[in-house]
This record gives structure tokens, sequence and C-alpha cells, in this order.
């Protein structure tokens, strides 16, 4: 369960600094972005034709300070903080972020992923038990968002599949009748900036799918009762999964495109059908609202 944060705290790894703890903040710098141009000079004119832009997600760098009492509660402090803050749990992981949460005055809760780079103690006042720390923090992508998610479900209609006879072409697995109702209903997605989507499809189900507007999820397969497959589009996260994290990569359609699950703020219809004998199948659809500043 996460951390919750007072104002001018931040988190990581369910370690918080800031206002009220022995860690002070000191400095935040949230950096910037660097442009990728596809600008290009005007051979016989004083001129620039613009290509497409993207752009490299930069790096926030904090100062800490730890204040403690003596020499050995600061460096308990500074075991503790580095073993969380330091990314010994993700840098050998191919893929693998970290989160920061962070709380502002009267703001709420936001988080931003990456990974952490320095960690820089300066210990020439450690027998004081005083250990300014930099720190750096690499970001996965260029948004900020909400630390609270939001999410809307949606069934299936029974399907009846007690018809007979075959149609060609056929595919596999082999189902007689006809699949239910597809169910839709309409999420709101706030915030300023696009946000990834995160989709999860629980069985019993053959052959679901999932319509964002314009955008289409589709699996091929069954997913038994019990089980789930949830499909992610962030950078850091993307793929389609069980339960248990086995991948689910052979299931997707391949009209599917996970790097297209980002949606702009407003309201986008979301479809839900498939094929499910019983009608208790679901699909959760959930996003965090984002952001482009602090």
């Amino acid at each position: 369960m996460s951390v919750t944060l007072a104002d001018w705290q931040m988190e990581v790894g369910g370690v918080w600094v800031g206002e009220g703890t022995v860690v002070d903040l000191t400095s935040l710098d949230t950096g910037s972005h660097e442009t990728r141009s596809q600008d290009v000079p005007a051979v016989l004119d004083d001129a620039r034709y613009f290509g497409r832009d993207r752009l490299t997600p930069g790096t926030w760098s904090l100062v800490m300070s730890i204040n403690e009492s003596s020499e050995q509660a600061a460096r308990e402090v500074l075991q503790t903080l580095h073993t969380a803050w330091g990314g010994r749990k993700v840098r050998e992981t191919t893929g693998a972020v970290q989160t920061l949460r962070y709380r502002l005055t009267g703001g709420t809760t936001r988080r931003i992923y990456g990974r952490p780079r320095r960690f820089t103690p300066v210990l020439t006042n450690l027998f004081l038990g005083h250990v300014p720390v930099a720190y750096d923090f690499a970001l996965a992508d260029t948004a900020i968002y909400e630390d609270g998610e939001y999410s809307i479900s949606l069934g299936v209609g029974a399907a009846n599949l007690s018809g007979q006879g075959m149609s060609f072409p056929i595919s596999f697995p082999l189902l007689w009748g006809e699949p239910g109702a597809a169910q839709q209903r309409t999420a709101h997605v706030g915030g300023l900036e696009p946000t990834w989507l995160t989709t999860r499809i629980q069985g019993p189900i053959t052959d679901p799918y999932v319509h964002v507007g314009p955008k289409m999820l589709a699996l091929r397969g069954e997913i038994p009762a019990g089980e789930a497959v949830t499909l992610r589009g962030a950078s850091w996260e993307q793929g389609a999964f069980w339960n248990d994290g086995t991948p689910a990569g052979d299931m997707l359609d391949p009209r599917t495109r996970l790097a297209n699950l980002r949606v702009e703020p407003g309201s986008h219809a979301v479809t839900f059908g498939g094929i499910d004998a019983t009608g208790t199948a679901t699909a959760t659809v959930s996003w965090r609202n984002a952001y482009s500043m602090i």
C-alpha cells in the first residue's frame, strides 16, 4: 500500500523524505527534456523546414539533507535511503523502473517513473549527524501522473452456443452459436496530456476485444475462468501478461498495437465483447491523468 504523503514530501520504495522527517528536501530541479528535431535548412533560401520533433525525457535533480543527532543515526538513515532510492532492485532488470511520488503545498500526490542515477552523499559533517545527498532521477517518459488511478469496468452478454451448422472460413477453437451482446461505456480521461491505458480482461472468454474509440485491443484464444490477461501500453511495462506475470503476447491479434494505447484527455467510448457462455467475463480499463508540469 502506498504511503500517504504530506505537503512537501517525496517517496521512493516506501521511504519518504521532506517535511516532518529527518531528511530535509533542500532543492528540486525538474530539468528539461531534450528536443530531437528533424529541422532541415533550406538550400536556396534563408529558411528552415520543420519536421517531426521528439523529446528525450529529462532528469530531476534533488538535494536532500539528513539531520540526525549522531553519526551512527545518520549512517543508518543514509543506508535506508540508499537501499530504497538507489535503484538496486531495478538496475539489473531490463525495462524496470522505479516510481517517485511527491506532493507539493495544497496539491494532490503525483508520480513520475524512471531510474535513479546519481546518489552522492557529502560526508564532511557526518560526525555531526549531518549528511547532504545529491540525487538524480532519469525519467522514463515526459509525463507527470496523478497518483490515484481511474477505471471503468464492462461486462459482456452471455453467448448462445446452441446453434447448428458450420460456416467457412473457420477459426479455432470451434464454438457453435452466437456471441453475446457487447457492452459500451464512456471513459472520461482528465488531466492535460495524453496518458497510457491498462486493460485487464478477466475470463472465462474466447477471442475478447476492447475498443477505445478507434483504438483496438484484441486477443485470439481463450482466457479460462479464474484467469486474466492484462495489456499495458507504457514503454516501461509494455506487453500482454497473465496473472502470474507470464507473457501472453502470443494471444495478441496482429491488428493490436500496444504502443498506440495512449489517449488524449476527454471522453472516449469503450466497447467490450467476445464469446462467453456464462456472461461473467469482465474488462477493466484504467488510467492515470497526466500533466506536463509539476
